[in-house]
């Protein structure tokens, strides 16, 4: 994640991982069930733990960084996408229970 921040801190918005704690805390808030939409999955330390629980069905996760998304991919129960923009539609009919984010606060505020 650091190299990913160095590279383009426009696009990360974290150099290190979620801690095991904040993971822990984060699921402990969430009723899992069905299907989970996580915005700015990043690394995958959240998802990885979502695709844990035997009540996920599956786990559609928004990051716009390609090397994330390559590695968001490769997780269980996961469909990863890129374009956030798209969300209304892809989901309209689908009951999506809870919806996830990691997206920083910070990362609303970069302008050019």
């Amino acid at each position: 994640m650091i190299i990913e921040f160095l590279r383009n801190p426009k696009n990360t918005g974290s150099v290190i991982s979620s801690s095991q704690f904040l993971v822990q805390e984060m699921i402990s808030h969430i009723s899992p069930e069905g299907t989970i939409i996580e915005l700015g999955a990043g690394s995958g330390v959240i998802t990885r733990k979502l695709a844990t629980i035997q009540s996920v069905d599956t786990i559609y996760t928004y990051e716009n960084n390609p090397i994330f998304h390559k590695s968001l991919l490769k997780i269980d129960k996961t469909i990863c996408v890129s374009d956030l923009f798209t969300m209304k539609e892809r989901h309209q009919h689908q009951k999506v229970k809870t919806i996830i984010s990691s997206i920083p606060f910070c990362e609303f505020f970069y302008y050019d």
